[in-house]
């Protein structure tokens, strides 16, 4: 979900990513995919029947770095289903995740897809023009553009703007962060719902330090930058 946060996707285009380095090329082609050495995500086949293809920001990264560490090796899914034996393989159904954020942050009516709109808002927040705003969404534009074919300075630009916009939805969040218990926060987080070695050794993934740490290490990254 948080990821859902910071990159504006449609819930089960987010759920349905592999590891790259998982799948096949013939795969790559259909599937949905995290390249973590090129930093970047391959959504094949979105809603509008375009790709989107987007570049990793600093804090995305450092969770997904966190997350694939807490994996046993071999995992296919960045979000595997809790049970080996589910039909789609991945976490589907973030029900009773997205009721823990409600009932966290008093909030009576929050759906999934107000993630995006959240991602949307801090788009424009910062100025960002119309067609700027529909390409970081992955929506269509005028003149048939390929959302998923960029130039070098595209990309650049794009890049900086998942950057952006990461600052913007998180700069005033760490403190709400905080206050939310570690273990009913590991869906939130990406944290929990799969087959991961912190389960296989029962023990309980802090999730909370994780969004935390990640947020510090993705906020260091940004000013290394800069």
């Amino acid at each position: 979900m948080l990821l859902d946060l910071l990159w504006g996707l449609r819930g089960d285009e987010c759920r349905s990513v592999k590891w790259r380095d998982q799948i096949s090329e013939a795969e790559a082609e259909r599937d949905r995919w995290i390249d973590m050495k090129e930093r970047v995500v391959r959504i094949n086949d979105a809603k509008n029947r375009s790709d989107h293809e987007f570049p990793i920001g600093p804090c995305a990264y450092e969770l997904l770095k966190l997350r694939r560490e807490s994996q046993l090796e071999g995992e296919v899914w960045v979000f595997p289903a809790m049970s080996p034996n589910s039909l789609k393989g991945y976490y589907s159904d973030p029900t009773v995740a997205m009721q823990t954020v409600r009932d966290k942050a008093g909030i009576k009516v929050v759906r999934g897809h107000d993630l995006r709109r959240t991602f949307g808002a801090a788009c424009e927040k910062l100025g960002l023009t119309d067609r700027q705003i529909k390409r970081m969404l992955g929506h269509g534009v005028a003149g048939g553009e390929t959302l998923g074919r960029y130039t070098t300075p595209e990309w650049e630009d794009i890049a900086d703007r998942m950057k952006k916009v990461e600052e913007e939805i998180l700069e005033g969040g760490t403190s709400g962060l905080q206050r939310v218990e570690a273990s009913q926060c590991c869906a939130f987080a990406g944290c929990g719902g799969g087959r991961d070695r912190s389960q296989a050794q029962g023990e309980d993934i802090p999730a909370q330090a994780t969004i935390i740490a990640a947020w510090n290490k993705g906020r260091k990254a940004r000013r290394d930058v800069s």
